[in-house]
């Protein structure tokens, strides 16, 4: 038997450690929760001190690269800056916005962001919800306009969206199921190219 340890592609990492190696690297205070809450795109854990909740966030290995995740980290910091209404990511004590970890299955990102308070709105929105909805968003949109970011990521063309990720996903599907989505991206680019290209009134 191999006394070698047993590749894996997905680890957990501990609260305790994170607590101790990431978490004071940040200037919240003393740290009295963190906890594992929900795996998705990213881990996501709970974390508390004697004044605020916050959110930590650890991107998996392999799944985007640093310039994307700084890219986006950008993003969220300039929107706060600009008093849009957004979580955000906050800086460590030596201002960097995602701290590197080397876990066993490879290089992960952690991201300290503020806790956004309120519920989520289940059901359809009222009238009042989805006019401050689309409000924000438009704010959103229109001060994105702005922002410039020194971290490449790509540029999200028809190409990207579609093609490059049926490559990335085709190994994993049946022929039956490749020929549909085959038809499938051949339809959207169509609808897509069929587009108005200019604005109207």
């Amino acid at each position: 038997m191999s006394e070698q340890l047993f590749p894996i592609t997905y680890s957990t990492l501990a609260p305790e450690a994170l607590v101790d190696r990431v978490l004071s690297r940040y200037g919240v205070g003393e740290i009295t929760s963190c906890v594992f809450w929900m795996r998705g795109l990213s881990d996501i854990y709970l974390v508390e001190t004697h004044d605020n909740r916050y959110v930590l966030r650890v991107s998996h290995a392999h799944w985007r690269s640093q310039a994307e995740i700084e890219f986006e980290l950008e993003l969220l910091a300039f929107l706060h800056k600009n008093y849009i209404p957004v979580a955000y990511p906050l800086r460590t004590e030596d201002e960097q916005l995602a701290i590197e970890i080397a876990a066993s299955e490879g290089k992960r990102y952690a991201s300290l962001f503020t806790h956004a308070a309120g519920k989520v709105a289940v059901g359809d929105l009222n009238k009042v919800q989805a006019q401050r909805l689309g409000e924000t968003l438009a704010k959103l949109h229109h001060t994105a306009q702005t922002f410039e970011c020194q971290s490449a990521r790509p540029h999200l063309t028809i190409g990207y969206l579609l093609d490059d990720s049926f490559g990335e996903l085709s190994p994993f599907f049946t022929d039956k199921a490749k020929a549909y989505m085959h038809e499938a991206i051949a339809h959207i680019k169509g609808q897509i190219e069929n587009l108005p290209k200019t604005l109207t009134q």
